[in-house]
């Protein structure tokens, strides 16, 4: 599969991940599915299976961005903030990928995700809020980690 250069790297940086953890690259990791695909300049990958939390990762010559559950853009980055960040992306994939995640929902306006360590420590939030919504009546959802460290 040929992949624009700045989409190589990207992915690759998810190996670098994918590796420390002891598992398979991700366009050869089963947990992992190719949703699109265009031409070199665009790759979507998604992560689905029932009892961890869905995400999406989409590369481009642009950036990645990661839609979390519910979240639309929930981790975006320029590809010049890629280039000079890549450690700080790694830590956010690591943490997505070994967290306990708890995500709480109300209504279809307000989602909010909670990382959390083996010992269950939080240790990174992230919130959408779209539109007006109550705070009552919510639901809570709590996820494996993918991998464990």
């Amino acid at each position: 599969m040929k992949l624009a250069q700045e989409i190589k790297e990207q992915v690759d940086l998810i190996n670098e991940v994918l590796i420390s953890l002891k598992q398979p690259l991700i366009l050869e990791n089963s947990d992992f599915l190719i949703d699109e695909m265009s031409a070199e300049r665009y790759l979507k990958i998604k992560y689905t299976p029932s009892n961890h939390i869905n995400f999406t990762i989409t590369f481009t010559p642009f950036g990645i961005q990661i839609d979390i559950d519910r979240i639309p853009e929930a981790y975006d980055v320029s590809i010049e903030y890629f280039n000079t960040n890549k450690e700080n992306i790694k830590k956010f994939i690591v943490i997505l990928f070994t967290s306990i995640t708890k995500v709480e929902y109300c209504g279809a306006n307000y989602t909010k995700i909670y990382f959390y360590s083996t010992s269950r420590d939080c240790i990174k939030t992230l919130k959408y809020i779209k539109g007006l919504y109550l705070k009552i009546g919510c639901e809570r959802k709590e996820y494996k980690p993918i991998y464990t460290l």
